[in-house]
């Protein structure tokens, strides 16, 4: 009797803790969500700057379009918008890679991954 006591307390546990892990999951797979959401505008934003006209250009150029041959301050903008998509990109790639593969390996993994998987979901966060 003590013994199936025992062993039902500790299946008890495990469910325990197995559904504080899935909570922590649940989480991070949002966190992750937000940030893939967010640099995926902030990535169409981007692109619409190197897009845009200055207002203040009438003539078009045949051979460097509405940009000024030697203006450093237009190449400087190009150059941090184009470093903004790349880093927007980044993250966007970064979320996809956590919330397909840190759910899949919680949800379809052998026994101990979802604590593996939320320990990964942390080391990925930082």
């Amino acid at each position: 009797m003590i013994d199936a006591d025992r062993a039902h307390l500790e299946n008890h546990l495990k469910k325990l803790a197995v559904s504080i892990r899935q909570k922590e999951v649940r989480f991070f797979i949002k966190n992750f969500r937000t940030l893939g959401t967010t640099s995926t505008f902030l990535c169409g934003l981007s692109f619409g700057c190197l897009y845009m006209k200055p207002a203040y250009l009438k003539v078009v150029s045949g051979k460097y379009g509405f940009r000024d041959e030697q203006c450093v301050e237009e190449a400087v903008y190009i150059a941090m918008a184009c470093l903004a998509i790349g880093c927007n990109m980044m993250v966007m790639a970064i979320s996809a890679y956590s919330i397909i593969f840190g759910m899949d390996l919680a949800i379809r993994g052998q026994e101990g991954s979802m604590s593996r998987a939320v320990t990964s979901l942390y080391m990925e966060r930082r």
